[in-house]
């Protein structure tokens, strides 16, 4: 009984730990947006975020995920 005690809390401990946890950034600066995309060579919109051009849009749009 002892040791199903402890692996429910052990799992509550880790699910607890893991809830605050996020995988993605939501949100950056401009200058972190700029920072993290400095080659590139495209203008920019005035949140920072590289314009790509159409053509190339196009292109990438014909790939599947693994050639991307």
């Amino acid at each position: 009984m002892r040791s199903l005690l402890t692996i429910c809390f052990t799992i509550a401990v880790a699910c607890w730990l893991a809830t605050p946890a996020q995988g993605q950034i939501l949100s950056l600066s401009r200058d972190e947006m700029i920072e993290l995309t400095k080659l590139n060579p495209y203008e920019r919109f005035p949140d920072g975020r590289p314009k790509v051009s159409d053509a190339l849009l196009e292109r990438v749009a014909k790939l599947s995920i693994e050639e991307a």
